[in-house]
């Protein structure tokens, strides 16, 4: 819902929320590594190694490594 209000501040924390009280759940994650991807390279890429670490995709992985590279 925040994010469609783009509230940018709100929708980054009801994420790290849900990723916290879902450890295992990937998609919060992705969906930070996504939001962050243009103003927090480096979150991003460290969102998307921890969805990463709890799927076995292996375009996830490719992605996670692009995203560690444009963060460096």
């Amino acid at each position: 819902m925040y994010q469609k209000k783009h509230d940018m501040t709100n929708a980054v924390a009801e994420l790290r929320q849900a990723a916290k009280l879902s450890p295992d759940w990937p998609t919060p994650h992705l969906m930070l590594s996504n939001l962050l991807k243009d103003t927090a390279p480096k979150a991003a890429a460290d969102e998307c190694i921890i969805a990463d670490g709890l799927t076995q995709d292996a375009k996830l992985h490719d992605r996670c490594l692009e995203l560690e590279k444009k963060a460096q």
